[in-house]
């Protein structure tokens, strides 16, 4: 699937949810079919880089 498609759907979700009086949160779910995770190469080591940190300092 590719990033725009992706960028697209979370816009369009976001636009129809109906508006809170607090901060939201996405999350993003994603299947891997056919892939089998007992063999290391297959394995998914990912970071992303969020645009607004990871929340309050403490």
């Amino acid at each position: 699937m590719a990033e725009k498609s992706i960028l697209e759907a979370v816009k369009k979700l976001l636009e129809e949810s109906p508006k809170r009086n607090f901060s939201e949160s996405v999350d993003l779910a994603i299947n891997l079919k056919n892939l089998d995770m007992n063999q290391p190469k297959n394995r998914v080591d990912e970071e992303v880089i969020l645009p607004h940190g990871l929340g309050k300092e403490l």
